[in-house]
C-alpha cells in the first residue's frame, strides 16, 4: 500500500507452535512494514530523538498504520469477500508503542542494512481511556449476578425491540456513532408507525384513509405530535426526557443522511442518551399495551 509517501506491506504470520502443521484454527501475527526511499530527514531526527519529535514523529508514524489497517479491512470485505468482519479497529497510540517486554511486540526501524533498534517515543501522558467492559457499571458485581440468576430463573421473555437496542447501544459504548444512530432511529420510527397505525384505526380511521396517511407520517410526526397526543398529560410528563432525548437522536439521523454531519461531528454521548431515551419509550409502550389488553 502506498501510504503518505511510504510503501507501506502487511504480513500475516502463522505461529506453528499453535497449531502443529494442521489446519490453522487461531490467528497467528501480524507485522507491518514502512519503507521510505529515501528516508525524510526529520524522520530519522525524530526516531533517534527522546523529546518532543519522537512524539510527532511516533504521530507520523500511527496515522499511517491507522490508513493501512482501515485499508486492508475495506480489501477484506470487498476483494477478498470477508463478510463476516466485526471490524479490524486499530489500536490507540499506546497501545501500539507499547510492549509488554516481548521482542515481536516492539516497534523497531533501521537505515539500510544497519542493526534493527527500538523506538520507544516519548509519548506525552494524558488521561487514558479504560477498556469500556471494565468500567465500574460494566463489573458483574455479585448483585448482579443474582439479578441475572433471578431473571433466569423466571423465564420472561423481553421485548425483541429491547434486546434489538441494547445490542445497538453496545456499538455505541465501544465508540461507533453513525451506525448506533441510525440503527436506533430506524427501530424507533417503526414501532411508533405501528403504534400510531393502531391508535388512528382505534379512532376510526378507515383502512384507505390509513392509506392515504402512510408517507404522511413522517418520524417527526409520529414522535413529537401523534405519540404524546395519545397520552393524558401524566404520561407524557414521565416520558418527556426520553421524547427529547430520541428527537436529538432523529436529528442526528437526518443530518448523516443527508450529509449535514459527518460521523466525527457527531456527540457520543447524545447518541447514547438517545438509545437509553428509546429503551425508555419501548419499555413505557409495552406496559401501557399489555395494560390496555388486560380486562
Amino acid at each position: 500500500m502506498h501510504i503518505d509517501g511510504s510503501t507501506t506491506s502487511l504480513f500475516l504470520e502463522k505461529e506453528g507452535h499453535l497449531d502443529r502443521g494442521g489446519p490453522l484454527t487461531r490467528p497467528g501475527y501480524a507485522r507491518l512494514e514502512i519503507i521510505f526511499q529515501p528516508a525524510p530527514s526529520i524522520l530519522l531526527k525524530g526516531l533517534a530523538s527522546k523529546g518532543k519529535l519522537s512524539a510527532e514523529t511516533a504521530q507520523q508514524i500511527y496515522a499511517i498504520y491507522v490508513k493501512a489497517m482501515q485499508r486492508f479491512d475495506t480489501l477484506l470485505r470487498t476483494t477478498g469477500g470477508v463478510t463476516a468482519l466485526l471490524g479490524l479497529d486499530p489500536m490507540n497510540v499506546r497501545e501500539f508503542f507499547g510492549s509488554d517486554g516481548l521482542a515481536f511486540e516492539r516497534v523497531t526501524w533501521r537505515l539500510n542494512d544497519a542493526q534493527e533498534r527500538a523506538f520507544a517515543p516519548n509519548l506525552p501522558k494524558g488521561r487514558r481511556n479504560r477498556n469500556v467492559l471494565f468500567k465500574g457499571r460494566q463489573l458483574v458485581t455479585p448483585g448482579v449476578w443474582a439479578r441475572i440468576r433471578a431473571a433466569a430463573a423466571a423465564s420472561e421473555a423481553l421485548p425483541a425491540e429491547i434486546v434489538e437496542l441494547y445490542t445497538i447501544k453496545g456499538k455505541a459504548l465501544w465508540g461507533e456513532r453513525k451506525v448506533p444512530a441510525i440503527e436506533a432511529s430506524i427501530l424507533m420510527e417503526t414501532i411508533l408507525r405501528n403504534y400510531g397505525f393502531k391508535v388512528l384505526l382505534a379512532s376510526g380511521f378507515s383502512a384507505t384513509q390509513m392509506k392515504r396517511l402512510r408517507d404522511e407520517l413522517t418520524f417527526s410526526t409520529l414522535l413529537n405530535i401523534l405519540f404524546p397526543l395519545s397520552l393524558v398529560s401524566s404520561q407524557r410528563a414521565r416520558i418527556r426526557a426520553h421524547l427529547g432525548a430520541v428527537d436529538v437522536l432523529r436529528r442526528i439521523r437526518n443530518d448523516l443522511v443527508h450529509g449535514n454531519m459527518s460521523e466525527k461531528d457527531v456527540d457520543p454521548k447524545q447518541v447514547i442518551a438517545g438509545i437509553d431515551g428509546a429503551l425508555g419509550l419501548v419499555a413505557f409502550l409495552h406496559a401501557k399495551l399489555d395494560a390496555s389488553s388486560k380486562p
